[in-house]
């Protein structure tokens, strides 16, 4: 092992961070509009699940595609883009359903 390896893995897990957080954000409102008739009235685990599972192939084409664009990064990076990607697509679609729990909850009050 050289002492370049710290550098290059480092470096390789921006450019991942990088690809994953451009998918997630291409990729919004499309998942949203995925899930967005069913989460509201499910628990927030099952909604996490329910989102992973709608998102899947829409994330595994798109990154599919993102490596296809990058061929510099190895094949092997795939199921690691893979989870980056969903966990962020994830976030952002609880992140929308929390502000909407949240703005349902004050209307609600003022009622």
């Amino acid at each position: 092992m050289s002492w370049w390896d710290p550098l290059n893995w480092m470096s390789r897990r921006k450019k991942l961070d990088t690809i994953a957080s451009a998918i997630s954000v291409r990729k919004r409102l499309a998942v949203w509009h995925l899930v967005c008739e069913r989460v509201g009235e499910m628990a927030v685990a099952e909604a996490r699940g329910y989102i992973r599972a709608r998102a899947a192939r829409l994330v595994c084409a798109e990154v599919d595609r993102a490596l296809r664009e990058h061929q510099h990064l190895a094949t092997d990076a795939r199921p690691r883009l893979i989870g980056m990607t969903t966990d962020l697509v994830i976030d952002d679609a609880m992140s929308v359903l929390g502000e909407q729990r949240l703005r349902l909850g004050r209307s609600q009050q003022a009622a």
